[in-house]
């Protein structure tokens, strides 16, 4: 019964004085607030910023960008100004079309052809490298066969 009180006892001196630990002390200004958490590292500090503009200069430039379509106003998106272009459209049509007859675009469920790359060897001469590649084989060897 004494070592259940005893632990009673502990837990509630461990639970004050962790409590304590996160008190905050009053501050008399903002200036000293900010300086406290300066030297106590304990929270980030405060950046002043001082604006330069009225209230109601950037309430008039809000006004006008969500006129002008360049903010988002609610549910609606901002209207993003579209890449300039000197191609027609018919010169786009017609390289999607050259794209899909030559398979280097997805057409639906068709992946695109990769087409192989040029080969200036012989099979002759390939088989030669993999046998010597076998034979060379070491630890270092990425791939042993097997």
């Amino acid at each position: 019964m004494k070592t259940i009180v005893t632990k009673i006892i502990a837990t509630t001196v461990l639970a004050a004085a962790s409590l304590s630990a996160f008190a905050q002390t009053a501050s008399p200004s903002e200036a000293a607030r900010d300086a406290a958490n300066m030297h106590s590292l304990n929270q980030y500090p405060v950046v002043p910023f001082h604006s330069t503009k009225s209230r109601a200069d950037v309430r008039a430039e809000l006004i006008a960008a969500e006129r002008a379509g360049t903010i988002a106003n609610g549910n609606n998106y901002p209207i993003l100004q579209q890449a300039e272009s000197h191609k027609t459209r018919a010169q786009v049509r017609q390289e999607l079309v050259d794209a899909e007859r030559e398979g280097t675009i997805a057409n639906g469920d068709n992946y695109p052809i990769i087409k192989q790359a040029a080969s200036h060897k012989t099979r002759a001469e390939v088989k030669a490298e993999l046998v010597a590649a076998r034979n060379n084989a070491g630890a270092d060897s990425l791939y042993n066969g097997y």
